[in-house]
């Protein structure tokens, strides 16, 4: 199966001079875009919507924190507003 790669742009709706810039690969069955923690910083002060729960890969919940508003734009296609998890 081949792999895809994107380039997306993440910014802070409230405070647009935050962003993140990366590759990332496609899941086209996520339901969430996850982010590591280490990069919540970079996003500048981005409220916590809500927190839930979610069974990790090895079996054990684990809390989220769902934040935004965030702006994701990948490449080719129109940006849109939404939640992150973190």
């Amino acid at each position: 199966m081949r792999r895809i790669i994107v380039p997306v742009t993440i910014r802070n709706t409230l405070d647009p001079i935050h962003e993140i810039c990366f590759e990332a690969s496609v899941d086209t069955s996520a339901r969430w875009l996850t982010l590591p923690t280490a990069w919540r910083s970079h996003l500048g002060e981005l409220p916590t919507i809500r927190t839930q729960q979610s069974l990790a890969p090895n079996q054990r919940l684990v809390l989220l924190d769902v934040c935004g508003p965030v702006t994701i734009q990948i490449e080719g296609f129109r940006p849109i507003v939404t939640e992150v998890i973190f």
